[in-house]
């Protein structure tokens, strides 16, 4: 529905605003049964319109949003279920949880309402639900998913707590298929194996992967001390990756990661032991053979700091 407000309805006038947003949702909720039997495209259109629908409310009526937030979880079910792969999509929906859950935060605190808590649980669910799908067919929707749960921890970082696990097997597969499907590719170039559409293919998936790993990976870094025993696989897949991956973005990202933990002062976990600190900076070694000036940079500051430290000077 494309109505404007009209121009007499002064800021104080919240009844007929009210009505007015209270008919869209009515309106869009009964039209919500035909979006299961449209095709994909129809439906995705018809959800592109809706979030667009739903960011206007939000910046009329953002407390009018609050009260109505059951009513939104089966009109945005649709994009979670089966849209996850559309760019477009993820974008509208991480543009509209991002305004949705700044504009409605609880004063320091306050514990949520009950309304925002139960929408909250059926976010964390319907993103649970996306961050599981394994087969190579929905990589797209996978990261979708991973996209959507960053824009949803930047203002309720304790949700992506109840994420970790998955998040941590999700790494742990991309990190081993990211090293295999480089091996892959230079057998099969090298015998001449692949058509040009296979190597399409393969370089579309793997760009897909490799960016839904960068994700996991800066995702599950701001969460260190919530992982406990987590910690230890995290940094072993980073430990893997540096020493069998040759994508400079990856490892430029992991060692952004990593320089933290390894200047940081001397304490309990997540404190690195130094000898994990040393076994870090032998490995980042061959990063020599990548070429990349900016890889070379970051990693040579890291050596800097360590050696220019005196708190961390150690035989290791």
């Amino acid at each position: 529905r494309r109505e404007v407000i009209p121009a007499e309805w002064s800021a104080s006038e919240t009844y007929p605003r009210q009505k007015y947003w209270r008919e869209n949702l009515e309106s869009l909720a009964a039209y919500k049964a035909g979006w299961y039997e449209a095709t994909s495209q129809e439906s995705a259109t018809a959800l592109l319109t809706f979030l667009a629908i739903l960011r206007s409310i939000l910046k009329a009526q953002p407390k009018f949003l609050l009260k109505n937030l059951r009513s939104l979880t089966p009109l945005l079910r649709p994009a979670f279920e089966h849209h996850t792969a559309n760019d477009k999509m993820v974008v509208l929906l991480c543009d509209f949880l991002r305004d949705a859950l700044a504009s409605l935060a609880e004063p320091p605190g306050a514990p949520p309402a009950p309304e925002l808590g139960a929408f909250l649980r059926w976010l964390s669910e319907m993103i649970g639900h996306g961050l599981l799908a394994v087969s190579l067919s929905k990589e797209a929707a996978v990261h979708g998913s991973v996209k959507l749960l960053q824009a949803v921890s930047e203002h309720r970082p304790l949700l992506l707590d109840q994420h970790l696990g998955t998040l941590s097997k999700l790494m742990s597969r991309l990190a081993k298929e990211h090293v295999q499907r480089k091996m892959q590719l230079e057998a099969a170039q090298a015998q001449q194996t692949l058509t040009q559409a296979q190597a399409a293919a393969a370089a579309a998936t793997e760009e897909t992967q490799l960016a839904t790993l960068k994700l996991a990976i800066s995702l599950m870094s701001t969460r260190l001390v919530e992982m406990g025993e987590g910690r230890r696989v995290y940094s072993q897949t980073l430990l893997a990756l540096i020493e069998r991956s040759s994508d400079p973005g990856l490892l430029l990202l992991i060692t952004k990661v990593v320089g933290p933990w390894l200047t940081a002062a001397p304490g309990p976990p997540p404190a690195l032991a130094f000898r994990d600190r040393a076994l870090f900076v032998v490995k980042m070694t061959s990063f020599e053979v990548i070429d990349s000036a900016e890889l070379h940079k970051a990693f040579l500051e890291l050596v800097h700091a360590l050696h220019d430290d005196p708190n961390l000077a150690r035989p290791e």
